[in-house]
Formats: structure tokens, sequence, C-alpha cells
């Protein structure tokens, strides 16, 4: 449920302290002006999308680029160490306010932790499979987890 602006609880994004917020209502601001060509006319981004947002800053003269899961984002501005990958409780995926956002404990993602070995061996071992012929989402569930993090383990993988 949308509160009205005077009940509004604002935070800023973790990693981008000072160039951008977000609020109970699931909306993202940027509040500093960030040198990124596609952000200087735009104020409120975010809003009502449960897609990709992407936010960036200047740091030592570079510009460092960031895309998140704007649901993810938001819950994580709000909430620490999660564990799951998030849904909306109402299934409206345009409401991201931060009473209508959860973990979805039914899955986990893709963790060394949760295989008890190391990063290197999880991909090697999605690696093979993938080689193999093998849909990213057969893979997501022989592990666990869902297929962009099957695409973004991989993806790493093969950038390293």
């Amino acid at each position: 449920m949308k509160k009205e602006e005077t009940d509004l609880i604002w935070k800023d994004i973790k990693g981008f302290e000072g160039f951008y917020k977000a609020n109970s209502n699931g909306e993202i601001w940027r509040i500093a002006k960030t040198n990124c060509e596609e952000f200087v006319k735009k104020k409120q981004i975010g809003t009502g999308n449960s897609g990709i947002v992407a936010l960036c800053k200047q740091v030592d003269g570079e510009i460092v680029k960031k895309h998140y899961i704007t649901k993810t984002l938001i819950f994580d501005t709000f909430n620490d160490n999660r564990s799951h990958p998030i849904i909306c409780k109402n299934g409206n995926e345009s409401d991201l306010s931060i009473g209508n956002l959860e973990e979805d404990k039914s899955r986990l993602y893709c963790a060394p932790k949760i295989y008890k070995e190391d990063k290197a061996t999880t991909v090697a071992r999605m690696s093979k499979l993938k080689e193999g012929g093998v849909s990213y989402k057969k893979i997501a569930k022989v592990f666990g987890c869902s297929d962009v993090t099957v695409k973004n383990y991989l993806k790493g993988y093969k950038n390293k």
C-alpha cells in the first residue's frame, strides 16, 4: 500500500550513498548529479517498475554504472542479509512498496555455501552442463536457483 508523502521513509541506496535514495513507496530518486548522460534529464527513476534499473556515479573521474533488479534493490535498501529472490506479495509487479516485497523462501540463490564448495567448482559444474547442451532453466533447477543466476555465474566466469 502506497504511503502519503509525509509518511515516506527515505534511505540511501547502498554503494550509491549521496547519489541515489529509495523511499518506502518503492521509488528511486537521483539526488546528486552523476555525470551520466542518460540520467541528466531524469530526477525520479525506477518507480512502479520491477524490471532493471541502471545506477551510475563518478568515482575518481571514472563512471561506475551498475544494473539492478528494481524490486531487489529497493528490498536490499531497507533490509539486511537477504538470501532469497524477492517477490511482490500481492502479485502486482508495479507495487514496489516495502510492505509488498518479501523473500521467496521457496527458492535459493546459487551460493557456494549452499553447495559446500567454492564458486569456481560451482561454475565448473554449471559450465560442464551448459557445454553439454543443457538449458539455463534446467541447470537452474539442478542447482535450486534462477536461470538468471546461472547466466550471471557463467558470464562472470568467462570474463575472468
